[in-house]
């Protein structure tokens, strides 16, 4: 699958209108409709509910948009970091943490790293155990910090310095 027929697919997306699509990638409707109808052919499933002069994501394209657009971001980020190898550590890490007090000694070493490597961004996001490991596992976030229990198995990982609560609150 090439990755111009991904984009070709979520802009057709974006507009739910093969020409005005076609219009905007600077392409004929011809070409793009049959790349979006070869695209639904190699993944078994149509995208699309289609009705005159409109297209409409249906489930399987709903959840496609996603995987596609995921993917897009990943290879992006991949050609920056090539691009930048041999230079100064830069780029962006994306940083998933859990509401607890782990969150402010993440800050810290967040602010640490920074100061180190000001070429270096985080993206923060922050919720529970689950969706951590879900974006994780999508690729999402190169870094969560969960609190225990966790099944680690399968993650490369670090114990925390353990942050206790003053006694009695």
């Amino acid at each position: 699958m090439d990755t111009r027929v991904l984009r070709y697919f979520l802009k057709v997306a974006e507009t739910n209108n093969i020409t005005r699509a076609a219009e905007q990638l600077h392409v004929t409707q011809p070409t793009l409709s049959r790349q979006i109808m070869d695209l639904e052919e190699e993944l078994g499933v149509p995208l699309f509910d289609r009705q005159r002069r409109q297209m409409h994501l249906n489930q399987a394209g709903v959840l496609f948009r996603q995987r596609a657009s995921m993917m897009l971001a990943l290879l992006e980020q991949a050609e920056n970091e090539l691009h930048q190898q041999g230079t100064d550590l830069t780029g962006t890490i994306n940083l998933g943490v859990v509401e607890t007090g782990v969150g402010g000694f993440m800050m810290e070493m967040v602010a640490k790293f920074r100061d180190r490597y000001p070429g270096v961004q985080f993206a923060l996001f922050d919720g529970d155990g689950n969706s951590l490991r879900e974006r994780l596992d999508q690729g999402a976030e190169d870094i969560v910090a969960l609190v225990e229990p966790v099944e680690a198995a399968k993650y490369n990982y670090m114990r925390l310095p353990v942050l206790h609560a003053p006694a009695g609150t």
